[in-house]
Order: structure tokens, then C-alpha cells, then sequence
């Protein structure tokens, strides 16, 4: 890189999280980028083993930012590299060893106190209660 550059990754955190696009499974990672200069276009090239993923970040702010980016989701421990561009140039690139994250299963139980006096019958509260987590689930995929 040129000391024309005027973006660089810090940091590169792989997280919990991951998302299902196209059929196939990509896990969320959060890639703390530096911008000395002006607000920049940016995309970031990933390679993972022998796959490959372009995103675009969007808008890179001047300073230090967070921007969670999507990999493919690979099941063995190997390479990655991490490529910054913007304005059609290479700025920035970070080479990691890249380790499978476990995939977790999130299991949500209704539990709560019940007063037949004070609410209605069990199965009306039940239904009521329905509701609640269709809007659990609605926000969820708002924030996706």
C-alpha cells in the first residue's frame, strides 16, 4: 500500500451471528477500518480458503469505524485475506487464520406466572401471548 492510502483495517472480529442468503450460510464479521481522509465508497474483498465474497460497505466515514461485513461459512481452520478498495484501488489488506465458529441453536420458552383471576383463561392468554412473539420476530427481521 502507498502512503497515498488513506484507508486500513485494524481490526478483523468474527461474531456469533450468522445470516442465510441464496442458500448458503455466511457468518457476520466486524471489521474495524480507519479513514484518514474524506468519507470514501468502499468495498471489501474477502477469500476464505478457497472461497471468495465481494461486499460493498458502503460510505466509510472519516475516522475509526465498525462495519459488520458477511463471509462464506467454511468448517475447517485456514487462510483468509481481507481486501479494502475504494476508488478503484487497492487501500488496505489484513491476513488472518480463520477459525470455524460454532453454530448455535437459539430455543425461545414461554414462561410466565398465570392468575385465571386477575387475566382470562390460560388458552386466551396463550393466543394473546402469540401475538407477542409474532412482534419478536418482526423486529428481529427489521434489524437483520
Amino acid at each position: 500500500m502507498s502512503k497515498d492510502n488513506v484507508l486500513s483495517i485494524k481490526t478483523i472480529e468474527p461474531t456469533v451471528f450468522f445470516i442465510e442468503e441464496k442458500k448458503e450460510l455466511l457468518q457476520g464479521v466486524d471489521v474495524s477500518i480507519n479513514n484518514t481522509g474524506k468519507p470514501l465508497k468502499t468495498s471489501i474483498e474477502v477469500k476464505i480458503g478457497l472461497q471468495e465474497k465481494c461486499a460493498d460497505i458502503g460510505m466509510v466515514k472519516q475516522g475509526r469505524g465498525k462495519y459488520r461485513v458477511y463471509v462464506p461459512d467454511v468448517q475447517e481452520i485456514t487462510d483468509a485475506e481481507f481486501t479494502l478498495s475504494a476508488s478503484g484501488k487497492v487501500q488496505g489488506r489484513k491476513r488472518i487464520t480463520w477459525t470455524p465458529q460454532k453454530h448455535w441453536q437459539v430455543y425461545l420458552a414461554h414462561y410466565s406466572h398465570h392468575d385465571l383471576g386477575y387475566t382470562d383463561l390460560p388458552i386466551d392468554v396463550l393466543h394473546e401471548y402469540d401475538t407477542f412473539y409474532d412482534e419478536v420476530l418482526r423486529f428481529c427481521k427489521q434489524t437483520e
